[in-house]
């Protein structure tokens, strides 16, 4: 019974031991077999331009001078390093979209020419482009996008197109006047979608009453607008309020976005 007793409890311990070799002692991260193995990643900062808040996946990487480069200990996967160039006069978010590999030294370079996802889209916009990007954020400014902003609060914005054409609508996501928004590329950015019911209210107390946003508003019924809110209704910039609408009929489209700059 012994001897029985001092085997199992070796094998216990045999179980309980694993090298240091094998795993990375980091707190939060499961470097088991099968689970979230923990890396290293450097960002390494070539531009002409400090950036600031550099995060990758919640790791922080603070603030990275030219030239420079910082190394943290993250989990492997899929995520985006976030950053903002410090002399932006709006401090406009930028990212990156990255793939770190278990057990591989990932090092990511940040450069002038590299194209930033998102805030820049696939226009060939740099680095630099977006640190010297300026724009108005008041209310009836012009936004990022080129577009008219309608909204202003704690940092978030929304702003709104010109006048893209008169289309169709109906309840699914391929009607003509969805796409028409969603396929606007103005300033280079490719979220732009078609106004929601709120928006439209938005649009009408912020912008069309203080005779801003150069709306259609007469009693013509093309010169009404949809969203993507009521696909039967339309709404009317000349009552502020919604129309019934066959779905097959042609309406004004405008398109919206959402930015930060906090």
């Amino acid at each position: 019974m012994k001897n029985v007793l001092i085997a199992l409890i070796t094998l216990f311990l045999l179980g309980c031991n694993t090298s240091g070799d094998d795993l990375l002692d980091i707190p939060g991260v499961d470097n088991r077999p099968g689970g979230n193995n923990a890396t290293t990643l450097t960002i390494q900062n070539e531009s002409g331009h400090t950036v600031t808040n550099v995060m990758w996946n919640n790791v922080d990487f603070g603030t990275i001078s030219p030239g420079r480069s910082e190394t943290r200990l993250v989990t492997a996967g899929s995520g985006f390093v976030r950053m903002r160039p410090s002399n932006n006069p709006y401090n406009l978010r930028t990212e990156a979209q990255l793939h770190v590999t278990a057990g591989q030294q990932q090092q990511l370079v940040l450069n002038n020419n590299m194209r930033i996802l998102r805030e820049l889209d696939n226009t060939g916009h740099t680095l630099h482009n977006i640190a010297n990007t300026h724009f108005n954020t008041q209310i009836g400014g012009t936004g990022p996008g080129g577009g008219t902003i309608f909204f202003a609060q704690g940092g978030t914005f929304r702003e709104v197109s010109g006048e893209l054409g008169t289309f169709t609508t109906s309840w699914d996501s391929g009607s003509q006047a969805v796409r028409a928004a969603s396929n606007l590329r103005a300033g280079g950015f490719d979220d732009w979608q078609l106004p929601n019911s709120g928006d439209m209210q938005l649009l009408y107390d912020n912008l069309h009453r203080r005779g801003l946003g150069d709306f259609a508003s007469s009693t013509i019924s093309t010169d009404r607008y949809w969203s993507s809110s009521f696909t039967g209704s339309s709404f009317n910039f000349q009552t502020g309020g919604w129309v019934n609408t066959s779905m097959n009929s042609l309406q004004r489209v405008r398109a919206v976005r959402e930015f930060s700059v906090n």
